[in-house]
Formats: structure tokens, C-alpha cells, sequence
């Protein structure tokens, strides 16, 4: 973030406010497949979306780790929070 940041005139991006944005109630959906699924279902449960936007990249990730994020998203995330979100 901070080296895009540099481009776009940005300030750097303070460690305490990137933990905030990790976070359950941030805008970044960073972590492992559990993570990003616990926040996705505290999402849900917080504003009922119908659907939810990840943005992966803004350029400076290599495609295999984009391609892998991917993976992850599909085979691990999306599973956790279909099984959550099922009615009993």
C-alpha cells in the first residue's frame, strides 16, 4: 500500500491502522481461508448484503499468488460461508 500510496499521493499507511483495517470491522479481507470467511459471515450478519465484493489486486501482486488467492476464495472461503449461511 505504501508504495502505490507514494504514487497517488497518499500517506503511509500507519501499522496500527493497517490492524484496524484487518480487522473483524476494517475494509480488508486479509488473512487465511478461516479468516476471511469469519469476517465475510460478521458482514453478513452487520449489513445483510446480497452479494460481496473482493478487489484482489491493485497491480503489484504476482498472478500466481492472485491465481492461488483465487483458488482459495472458491475451494475454502465459499464453502465455510455457504455452510454457515444454510438454513438448519
Amino acid at each position: 500500500m505504501n508504495r502505490i500510496g507514494r504514487e497517488r499521493g497518499w500517506r503511509p499507511l500507519a501499522p496500527d491502522h493497517f490492524a484496524r483495517s484487518r480487522g473483524l470491522g476494517g475494509a480488508d479481507f486479509i488473512g487465511d481461508p478461516e479468516r476471511v470467511a469469519e469476517k465475510a459471515l460478521y458482514w453478513q450478519e452487520l449489513f445483510q448484503p446480497e452479494r460481496l465484493l473482493l478487489q484482489l489486486t491493485v497491480g503489484t501482486l504476482p498472478h500466481r499468488k492472485v491465481l492461488r488467492a483465487i483458488e482459495l476464495l472458491g475451494g475454502e472461503v465459499l464453502p465455510r460461508v455457504q455452510k454457515a449461511l444454510a438454513p438448519s
